[in-house]
């Protein structure tokens, strides 16, 4: 049998740490890489037949080509149980898609929550740009390149924050001018979060 010598272990444990660990990686499950959570779980949309089903033909789109593990034979009426890709519904309904074909997600789904990736879940309004400039493909996915404007309109870039860091001092200004505004992502009650203990907010 093969001994090591303790003396060896102290003087260079290097080899023998990166064996162990190695040896752990072996024993922790491995998590699929390259899907997101959102393509590996069912969600269920709205589809009409028979809506798609001249414009589709007009194009020289076949079942097969949407249904591509369904049997021709296996496939009575209108129905299938099949399972579609959301790659299959996006190359029409997306921007790079059909003219015609509706852009807006709530056209086919009832709830928009299932279709939310895990890390839009929590404070994202606040993580948000930094997500963003990290990796702008993940947003563009799904958004628009427009779709920052509707906040940021006022900045002139969507790099910039929605407030100046400078904010904590100049709010009541801003607030005082256009309270409208800060009813756009605030409650009422805000305010009172950090101001409760002044007279005038009692």
């Amino acid at each position: 049998m093969f001994r090591v010598s303790s003396n060896l272990v102290f003087r260079r444990p290097w080899p023998f740490l990166l064996f162990f660990a190695l040896g752990l990686s072996c024993l922790v499950p491995r998590q699929r890489t390259g899907v997101s959570p959102v393509e590996r779980q069912a969600i269920t949309a709205r589809f009409d037949h028979a809506r798609h089903r001249t414009s589709l033909l007009e194009t020289g789109v076949t079942c097969l080509q949407c249904h591509p593990m369904v049997r021709p034979e296996d496939v009575s009426g209108d129905q299938t149980e099949d399972r579609v890709p959301a790659g299959v519904c996006h190359a029409c309904h997306q921007d790079r898609g059909s003219a015609g074909a509706p852009q807006r997600c709530t056209t086919c789904h009832q709830e928009l929550e299932p279709l939310l990736p895990e890390w839009h879940r929590g404070r994202f309004e606040h993580r948000h740009g930094r997500m963003a400039r990290l990796d702008g493909e993940r947003c563009r996915a799904c958004h628009q390149p427009d779709a920052c404007d509707r906040c940021h309109h006022e900045r002139g870039t969507a790099e910039q924050r929605v407030h100046d860091r400078n904010f904590r001092q100049l709010h009541s200004i801003e607030a005082r001018i256009a309270p409208s505004r800060c009813d756009r992502c605030h409650q009422r009650t805000f305010c009172i979060d950090c101001h409760r203990e002044e007279p005038r907010w009692r």
